[in-house]
């Protein structure tokens, strides 16, 4: 079982699948990402391969006004639903998507100020997918990815890598717009 760590719902569990077929972000990389992130308060999130819903719970918890969980396995998302309504999140708050990231990304045109992606480790279109979701950024809007070996990223011309860390077998980037 993994837990919210901070917020309006801090301390609540969240369920968690049971099997192995899921990796949950940890409490230790959400506190590292939410601390560099620093404020997250009324903005829209788009958590992609969302999986519990763990890491937009968190955003949402800690005073997010949206956020758009997109997840293409239906148990992932009917738990991420088993979630927000354990969390009391309603649906003015939230939007679930079953559908694949990517799929989401090219048929998607709104912008969002954070992006969260915790993609399966084996996820082999990763720099695609950054790329992608680089461009549904708000202007000054962030990318957060999760996986276990850092990329060789091509980033389109504008953006940059803002902060790594390796937390374990997790590495943890930060992307963002060139100021």
């Amino acid at each position: 079982m993994t837990r919210i760590i901070a917020g309006n719902r801090k301390g609540q569990n969240l369920q968690a699948p049971k099997g192995g077929w899921m990796r949950p972000t940890t409490d230790r990389a959400k506190e590292w990402i939410f601390s560099v992130l620093q404020d997250v308060r009324d903005i829209r999130v788009l958590d992609l391969f969302c999986g519990a819903g763990n890491l937009g719970i968190e955003a949402l918890s800690r005073g997010a006004e949206h956020c758009t969980f997109v997840d293409q396995s239906s148990k992932a998302v009917a738990i991420t639903r088993e979630n927000l309504h354990r969390t009391g999140y309603d649906e003015s708050m939230v939007t679930v998507v079953k559908m694949e990231a990517r799929h989401f990304l090219e048929q998607n045109e709104q912008a969002f100020p954070l992006i969260l992606a915790d993609p399966p480790y084996d996820y082999t279109d990763i720099s695609s997918l950054i790329s992608l979701a680089l461009h549904r950024l708000t202007e000054q809007g962030v990318l957060v990815v999760e996986y276990s070996d850092t990329p060789q990223v091509t980033l389109p011309e504008g953006y940059e890598q803002l902060r790594t860390e390796s937390l374990g077998r997790t590495t943890i980037t930060i992307y963002g717009s060139v100021v």
